[in-house]
């Protein structure tokens, strides 16, 4: 089953185009993967897919409906979920007031200690810290609130841009270690737009390579992996 489907995707800021006629596709618990260099367009392709950006062209199917023209916030009571490149937890709040806050799209509040109680399963270093104001946790730490609060509204496809950036490369394996085990566990899409490749391709099923607002190439993970264009410009070979 196709979770999203981009058929022939435009979109930039005035007169710049960032990105030029995309096509991309995430099928049902698959992890695929966007790759590019800085300026190729991948985090605008995100901030289209979560409403944050209109496109001029082309359109966004997601669980079979287009959803080109919908609010960002509908698009995350549907389930499709953006953990934006900085984070963006609410530093002032506590981390247990931005897990509620990430958990309010769906408005099953019956539920609501059930999924908290399941957050602090899967990441035991934010329930040491739930009265801990957020803007005080660790770089890593705050990566992994920002991880929870999305999955806290019930994702069907859960987008992350750059979360490595910034961190200490301990903590890069111990994030990327729990993005693989919600992908594995909770057979949960997920769509990584990430700078470190040959770490990301380990992860993925598929992936992408943007490249000056296109697609370059496009294949399974050992396929990218193997390509002597993507060895050259994103794995060191």
């Amino acid at each position: 089953m196709t979770i999203l489907q981009i058929s022939g995707l435009s979109a930039g800021y005035g007169a710049v185009r960032a990105v030029d006629d995309v096509d991309l596709v995430v099928n049902e618990g698959e992890f695929v993967v966007l790759l590019g260099p800085n300026g190729a367009g991948k985090t605008t392709t995100m901030k289209v897919l979560s409403g944050l950006l209109t496109p001029s062209a082309g359109a966004v199917q997601f669980l079979g409906q287009d959803i080109t023209k919908l609010a960002g916030w509908r698009r995350a009571g549907r389930g499709l979920v953006h953990v934006p490149e900085g984070r963006q937890i609410f530093p002032d709040h506590s981390v247990h007031d931005n897990l509620l806050l990430g958990g309010f799209a769906h408005r099953r509040g019956s539920n609501t200690q059930t999924d908290l109680d399941e957050m602090y399963g899967l990441f035991p270093r934010l329930a040491e810290r739930r009265a801990q104001l957020a803007g005080t946790l660790s770089g890593g730490e705050a990566q992994m609130l920002a991880v929870a609060r999305a999955l806290m509204s019930r994702p069907k496809l859960l987008m992350l841009d750059e979360p490595s950036l910034g961190l200490a490369p301990l903590k890069v394996a111990e994030l990327f270690a729990y993005l693989s085990q919600l992908h594995r566990e909770r057979n949960l899409a997920i769509l990584l737009v990430e700078q470190q490749a040959r770490t990301a391709l380990q992860l993925a099923d598929r992936g992408y390579v943007l490249e000056r607002g296109r697609i370059a190439v496009e294949g399974t993970a050992a396929e990218l992996t193997s390509d002597s264009r993507v060895q050259a410009a994103y794995l060191g070979a």
